[in-house]
């Protein structure tokens, strides 16, 4: 992955904390943090939330994918493949998405 998609994966990955936090904080949340990360993989990289507490993680779910190649945000099929029907936006474009996932 180059400088410039790193980059603007880590302004994606930051603001859609962002707006995962306001939900959580509107709506008196009493689940452990959500905690919006990406994995890289050869040809994609998977957005996915993590709830934990005192370092022990409860679960991981799939929020999306990101196609390395093209910066196109991707709704997650699977917690190992996106959906490849169309792109949902593209993070140098500056799509912004609910707390919930690309969808």
């Amino acid at each position: 992955m180059d400088e410039k998609t790193k980059a603007a994966l880590d302004a994606f990955v930051a603001q859609q904390q962002a707006v995962i936090d306001e939900n959580e904080k509107n709506h008196d949340v009493r689940i452990p943090k959500t905690v919006l990360a990406y994995e890289v993989g050869q040809r994609y990289a998977r957005l996915f939330v993590s709830r934990s507490a005192e370092g022990k993680v409860y679960d991981r779910s799939a929020y999306g994918f990101v196609d390395l190649a093209t910066g196109d945000l991707l709704k997650a099929a699977s917690w190992k493949a996106p959906a490849k029907n169309f792109a949902r936006g593209n993070i140098f474009k500056g799509s912004k998405f609910g707390p919930y996932g690309i969808s």
